[in-house]
């Protein structure tokens, strides 16, 4: 009798192990499933977003082309003008996304980095008023990283601030050591971000409401997260329509 049961259980079991397995399996084709979908729809979101980007100069370009054969100078030289210029916008594009594809897989340095000096070299590169731009930055404060893509992460935030500030105010920026490594804010007084955007600001070519007329790639902020998370850091966003925007940037000492 005990000989029975103990096969009876033994495929009971075995039934149960393989009934687990199947639930087990069938929740990760869900999740993957799901994960998939999620891919797709934001494949096709960013299509729609590089669409959009690439076919406002593109029309430009093609009434130009239009004017060249037009006798007078001055509607012909205006034409090169503008196709000179939305060729060098497109160019930018294309060479802004190779960037942020490559940083996915591109290696990085991880050397001592001063945060002071990355600040202020970020801050002659964008040709700004310097009195435009209000620096607290804690002395000795310093990571190890990679220099070009921290710098490149600091002058897309602060070319960023810039654009959106009102003319003859600041853009405030304070740096300091926050224990598990340094912390930079980035903030400005400009027109904030609708709450519907702030999930979707760290999307490449994303743009927001009211700022279209801004020139931008819509590219700036997700270079940013990508070279910051590529460091191991952590990026925060806060705004308020019409009370400016808070960028946060965590990184840690690194290795």
């Amino acid at each position: 009798m005990s000989y029975v049961m103990a096969i009876v259980a033994l495929s009971l079991t075995n039934c149960g192990s393989l009934l687990l397995l199947w639930w087990y399996r069938r929740s990760l084709l869900k999740k993957y499933a799901n994960l998939q979908t999620q891919y797709q729809q934001e494949l096709q979101r960013f299509l729609q977003r590089l669409d959009h980007e690439l076919k406002n100069p593109l029309t430009a370009i093609r009434f130009a082309l239009v004017n060249l054969a037009v006798p007078e100078t001055e509607v012909r030289e205006k034409a090169r003008t503008t196709i000179d210029t939305q060729t060098h916008r497109m160019s930018e594009l294309i060479t802004e996304l190779r960037k942020l594809a490559e940083l996915e897989y591109v290696s990085i340095e991880h050397i001592p980095v001063s945060i002071d000096a990355l600040i202020n070299e970020a801050v002659m590169l964008t040709e700004a008023d310097p009195q435009r731009i209000r620096l607290e930055i804690e002395p000795e404060c310093e990571v190890k990283g990679d220099k070009y893509l921290l710098l490149l992460a600091i002058y897309n935030l602060l070319d960023n601030a810039l654009k959106f500030t009102q003319a003859g105010s600041e853009v405030n920026v304070q740096a300091y050591d926050s224990g598990a490594g340094t912390t930079i804010i980035v903030a400005d007084n400009g027109p904030g971000i609708d709450a519907a955007d702030l999930e979707h600001v760290w999307k490449e070519l994303y743009r927001g409401r009211g700022v279209q007329h801004i020139e931008g790639s819509g590219l700036g902020l997700s270079m940013v997260k990508a070279i910051i998370e590529r460091h191991g850091g952590k990026v925060g966003l806060e705004s308020t329509l019409g009370h400016g925007v808070t960028v946060t940037l965590d990184l840690p000492y690194g290795t």
